[in-house]
């Protein structure tokens, strides 16, 4: 299922992961590097940041992202 990206501005209040378009920026570095496209979570409605999924120890974040998506679901894996 791919979907179009929509402008930042119509992202919904109560979405919780997402496809961002953005730069990242890490809590070791606080210069925006990458443009990319990030698998991220949103910690409350009013977050100005939105963590990167899978990120390593450090937070890394994307700011200022411009687009959004829907997120895919996640696979189903056989234990």
């Amino acid at each position: 299922m791919m979907t179009e990206w929509q402008p930042i501005e119509t992202l919904p209040k109560d979405t919780r992961r997402i496809l961002l378009y953005g730069y990242w920026e890490g809590e070791l570095n606080s210069q925006e590097k990458n443009r990319d496209v990030w698998l991220c979570s949103r910690l409350n409605e009013n977050e100005e940041y939105f963590p990167i999924e899978g990120c390593d120890g450090y937070a890394a974040w994307v700011n200022k992202p411009t687009h959004w998506a829907p997120a895919p679901e996640k696979p189903e894996v056989e234990e």
